[in-house]
């Protein structure tokens, strides 16, 4: 069987570019099940990683001029901020509310 060259910077490039394995493998004519090997994996998740950081860099860069959109998606998504109360330490008790017609008397 003849061993199957892959052209592991262009899959780098490509991952770098959010593109998926599948859509790699189609590109570059080869089987999704190389990024098995070892080395097409490395390359695929290096240019990945690359693409998250820019996206990343870009979002902090927009959150640090003011873009309330960013600084919203950053305070949920990396602080775990929420809408709601976290029920955290500090955070008022909850509110219970009595159920109004168990405590009329019978009559």
């Amino acid at each position: 069987m003849a061993k199957l060259n892959i052209d592991l910077e262009r899959v780098e490039q490509m991952a770098a570019r959010f593109c998926r394995r599948e859509e790699i493998a189609k590109a570059l004519g080869f089987d999704v099940a190389a990024f098995e090997k070892k080395d097409a994996l490395a390359a695929f998740e290096k240019g990945r990683n690359t693409a998250c950081v820019l996206v990343r860099n870009m979002l902090l860069d927009a959150a640090s001029t003011g873009d309330r959109q960013a600084i919203v998606f950053l305070a949920r998504n990396e602080l775990g901020y929420t809408d709601g109360p976290s029920g955290g330490e500090g955070d008022a008790a909850p509110m219970i509310i009595d159920d109004v017609k168990a405590r009329e008397p019978n009559g």
